[in-house]
């Protein structure tokens, strides 16, 4: 129940308009503008557009918040489900770090339309797989490019420490005891998936920390989903997911569960 639950809050929320943050194309950010006219004022390819494509990248992450706040008899009905937007361009975070793992190549950037990611989730089947999903959207979004290998990041799903929830993306979670006690955690759940020119899958991960005990060690430090999750201050926690889209030490705090995470899982998929 808990993963068909999980894949289609994450199914749904790809296909949301919210979630869909159109990139615009890497050849139309400052860095990549300077270009130089010849002697009848057209245009020359700058040097990073005649270079041939070695890593073509679709970052899905988009600009939802959500809000997990859990009850304290730990039953389905007690757990409440929210979002609202958050346009903290964490899409651009994920070019600028996977830019930094790779150094030498030629990273495009490549847009997609949010409508047609609202239309793929729609069109989902009751025998596809999410991973399948994935994989047609991205071939289908990078059908013009011709690049040596490709990499989607995306949000993920994770179980909320064997309670009869999930987690999704980036967001905070509530918990509450029934003895009165409230901690709150704000997640940064993503996943990273490698392939080749031809779009067959060569590795994927979930981005992590590299914190996550295994599965016979007692974690150091408690957290509520294995992945980029930090504890905040319960006295600050917000009543809607527009208050906490707001907040600028969430968004720092976000942004650097991303950053980090990206850091630390990019290097060993992409040798």
């Amino acid at each position: 129940m808990i993963r068909l639950l999980a894949a289609a809050l994450l199914l749904w929320n790809l296909g949301a308009p919210a979630f869909a943050q159109t990139e615009q194309p890497a050849a139309s950010k400052p860095a990549d503008r300077i270009q130089s006219t010849g002697p009848v004022g057209q245009k020359r390819p700058t040097a990073r557009s005649q270079q041939a494509c070695q890593l073509g990248l679709i970052s899905i992450v988009g600009n939802k918040f959500e809000m997990t706040d859990i009850g304290p008899f730990d039953l389905a009905f007690t757990v409440k489900y929210s979002h609202g937007r958050a346009d903290w361009g964490l899409d651009d975070v994920v070019l600028a770090r996977v830019r930094a793992a790779a150094p030498g190549l030629n990273v495009q950037n490549i847009a997609y339309d949010k409508e047609e990611l609202h239309r793929a989730a729609q069109e989902h089947g009751l025998f596809r797989s999410f991973a399948n999903e994935i994989r047609d959207f991205a071939r289908q979004t990078a059908a013009k490019t011709h690049c040596e290998r490709y990499i989607v990041v995306h949000r993920r799903t994770a179980q909320i420490d064997g309670r009869p929830a999930v987690a999704v993306g980036f967001g905070l979670i509530r918990l509450r005891s029934m003895l009165g006690k409230e901690t709150a955690y704000l997640h940064a759940l993503t996943s990273v998936r490698i392939y080749d020119g031809n779009f067959e899958l060569i590795k994927a991960a979930p981005a992590s920390m590299g914190d996550d005990p295994g599965p016979f060690e007692v974690p150091k430090n408690y957290k509520p989903v294995r992945g980029p999750a930090r504890q905040i201050d319960i006295a600050s926690l917000p009543a809607t997911p527009q208050q906490a889209a707001q907040n600028p030490a969430y968004r720092a705090s976000v942004e650097s569960l991303l950053a980090t995470s990206l850091d630390k899982t990019l290097p060993g998929l992409l040798r």
